[in-house]
């Protein structure tokens, strides 16, 4: 397991043809009933990608089991979520049960370095109004040096700023949102 860890932090530092330049990305879709962030998180293709499904082969038969792909599964959505944090109006915001939408890349052979990632989906109830609503979003990626990719969809609401296109690490991106 720590070597999922330290396959994370340990990515390759110069830019390769297939590697992501946002391993963590969030779409976050406001409507008047809340807003629904949704998670994708990608290991690094190539060394990284192997080495998290070879932490995983429990029996060493090179091929991850239904009960291997869970708890790969498990440990992708932790790293995916430990810094995620949302608040309304100053209060911590509780989001219903996480969902995983996906996962891909479990069915390679375990020294594959093809692509390995999870799609995850957090719903936070809000009844906005017209009255403007403090929006105050937090997180960032388990390795210092990758930022995290963020996109803002808005129905019916009047969201601002709406051009986010990263979070920063040392502080909150604040949205006031409101009734259209």
């Amino acid at each position: 397991m720590r070597s999922l860890l330290l396959a994370l932090l340990l990515l390759p530092t110069q830019v390769t043809a297939h590697e992501l330049s946002h391993p963590k990305t969030l779409d976050l879709h406001f409507d008047p009933e809340g807003v629904t962030v949704e998670i994708a998180f990608h290991v690094q293709p190539g060394p990284a990608a192997a080495q998290t499904r070879a932490d995983f082969d429990q029996d060493g038969d090179g091929a991850l089991t239904q009960s291997e792909s869970a708890a790969l599964v498990r440990r992708l959505t932790t790293f995916a979520t430990f810094a995620l944090k949302l608040r309304v109006n100053g209060a911590e915001w509780v989001g219903t049960a996480l969902e995983v939408v996906s996962a891909h890349g479990l069915e390679q052979p375990v020294r594959s370095g093809s692509d390995l990632g999870i799609a995850l989906r957090i719903r936070y109830l809000h009844a906005f109004s017209n009255a403007p609503t403090a929006v105050e979003l937090s997180d960032r990626h388990p390795d210092p040096k990758w930022r995290v990719s963020c996109r803002v969809h808005a129905q019916g609401l009047r969201v601002t700023p709406t051009q986010i296109s990263e979070i920063p690490r040392d502080r909150p991106v604040v949205w006031a949102v409101r009734l259209d």
